[in-house]
Parts: structure tokens; sequence; C-alpha cells
């Protein structure tokens, strides 16, 4: 006898299957998360996110690479304790 069939004789159905599918799915994402971000990507993509939907989730536009801007909190990245992006200009004099 197939599971369906026992389950569907037990009287179970799909509601009771929810709490299931969610620890499956749980598990996994951590085993995507712990692949990394090319197979985060993959999955992403995969479970029909666009590149747009993910840069958009992520922000992606308010961060600035040099200055590490996020979320419209700054931490200013330095070196010899001026900020990264005046930095640039001189780096071979710095130590």
């Amino acid at each position: 006898m197939s599971l369906r069939n026992q389950l569907t004789n037990a009287k179970i159905d799909s509601e009771e299957l929810d709490d299931l599918v969610y620890a499956a799915a749980e598990r996994i994402a951590s085993r995507v998360n712990n692949e990394g971000m090319q197979e985060q990507l993959e999955f992403l993509s995969q479970a029909g996110f666009s590149d747009a939907e993910i840069l958009e989730e992520l922000d992606v536009s308010t961060r600035h690479p040099l200055n590490n801007v996020y979320h419209g909190k700054q931490n200013t990245v330095t070196v010899n304790g001026e900020p990264l992006a005046l930095c640039l200009d001189v780096v071979d004099h710095i130590p």
C-alpha cells in the first residue's frame, strides 16, 4: 500500500503535513546556505526570483562599496584613520 493510501486510510489530510513540509524546506535552506553564494543564487533562481528581485530584496541600491553604506547607516571603512574612498588616490603611500 502506498504512503498516500496509508495516510488517506488513517484520515490524514494535507493540512496535517504542513509542519513536516516546512521542516523539509528548512533542511533544504540550511544545506543551500551552507554551500555558499553560488548555490544560494541558483536556488533563488530556481525558486523563481529574478536578479532584480534579489537586488531589491537586499536593498543593493542603498549600499556603497567604499563606505559600507547600508540601509541609511554609514560605517565608514578607514585605512590609517582616513576614509577608504579618500585613501584610494594615495594607495601607494599607505604603509
